[in-house]
């Protein structure tokens, strides 16, 4: 097999439907296949499980069904999707396996693509120490988003429920977590009694463009607090309640061939599985401590942002990151909104919803 073969091959592959693999066997043994949300997925056959031990944590092993003769067989699946390595990158990687002429030979290339694909996820997430600190940064960025999300879902509309979805942004490659219309909103979550949170560059601080293209008229950053909550009660809430409640919602007003609740679950499975950041713990309760929002435009807030950095020129912006930690009110003429209400109030009139009901 020729490379652009290979390309040509998996360039070629659609999304599959929820629930469903549609693999493309390349070799025997090895096949390719897209998520619902569009990742790119490698399975394999017949492999000793020793060749897999220092990727447990990143390679499912299970059992599968065909759907063309119905046969159950073993088989290992592995996301090949990374934030810094190139599809060019990973398809020599790959070719390189295909090539491979003996079974050891087969092995060790595999390990190096495994150890490859890895080591850019890691190198990316410079967020965490740790994949232990990484996962539970991405589990309390799910759950504040999440929680925001069933804040703006409580009264939409169902002219604007689709556009909601399509606005949270949190699992993909965008400097905000929503983009509601040419507004942005970072959501950061955090355990501690304060607002203090972690920006991976001034890209985050500042007004900039959408991924869309569009500039950003005003852009604010939520803070959530939450407490881990081991005696759950009715004010607590986990990944498993807040989702069910968000896709209860969306079938409740939105119109049935909308996909609203599709794209959700779209949306949802790239944090357990289309990025590869093991998002694990699902059935983990919290419960709310504060919510505050800020604008990013005030000049109250006292961060790090471009002009700052344009004192330092041998200092390379995109390496800059930072901790802040924020007062429960910046004081001065743009007003911190506090609670429930109030931030519920405010996005909800930012996405478009008390349009009314149509």
């Amino acid at each position: 097999m020729i490379f652009e073969e290979l390309e040509q091959r998996i360039s070629s592959l659609v999304p599959s439907p929820v629930g469903v693999y549609r693999v493309d066997w390349i070799q025997e043994d090895i096949g390719f296949s897209l998520s619902t949300s569009g990742a790119l997925l490698m399975f394999i056959r017949n492999l000793d499980p020793y060749v897999m031990v220092e990727f447990e944590d990143e390679v499912k092993e299970g059992m599968w069904k065909s759907t063309v003769d119905g046969k159950v067989f073993a088989a290992w699946r592995f996301s090949l999707e990374s934030p810094t390595l190139p599809s060019i990158a990973v398809y020599a990687l790959v070719l390189s396996i295909l090539r491979s002429r003996t079974r050891d030979e087969f092995k060790i290339r595999l390990k190096d693509l495994l150890r490859t694909v890895i080591m850019s996820r890691l190198g990316h997430d410079a967020e965490a120490d740790s994949d232990e600190e990484s996962r539970e940064s991405v589990l309390l960025g799910l759950i504040g988003e999440l929680f925001f999300l069933r804040m703006l879902l409580a009264s939409t509309t169902r002219a604007t429920v689709v556009d909601l979805i399509q606005g949270w942004k949190g699992s993909e490659r965008s400097s905000r977590d929503f983009e509601l219309e040419s507004t942005g909103i970072e959501v950061k979550t955090t355990l501690k009694p304060v607002s203090e949170h972690y920006f991976s560059g001034v890209h985050q601080i500042e007004i900039g463009h959408l991924s869309s293209g569009r500039f950003e008229n005003e852009a604010f950053l939520l803070s959530i607090g939450l407490s881990e909550s081991f005696v759950p009660d009715d004010n607590s809430f986990s990944i498993d309640s807040l989702s069910s409640e968000i896709i209860g919602h969306l079938e409740a007003i939105a119109p049935y061939d909308s996909g609203a609740s599709e794209l959700f679950l779209r949306k949802l499975e790239s944090y357990f599985d289309g990025q590869g950041r093991g998002v694990r713990s699902s059935d983990r309760f919290f419960n709310l401590t504060f919510i505050r929002s800020y604008n990013m435009a005030d000049s109250n807030l006292q961060v790090i942002r471009s002009a700052t950095l344009e004192k330092y020129p041998m200092v390379v912006a995109r390496s800059v990151k930072f901790v802040v930690r924020l007062p429960s009110d910046l004081g001065g003429n743009t007003r911190t909104l506090a609670g429930v209400g109030n931030v519920s109030t405010f996005f909800k009139e930012v996405a478009g919803g008390n349009d009314g009901v149509s």
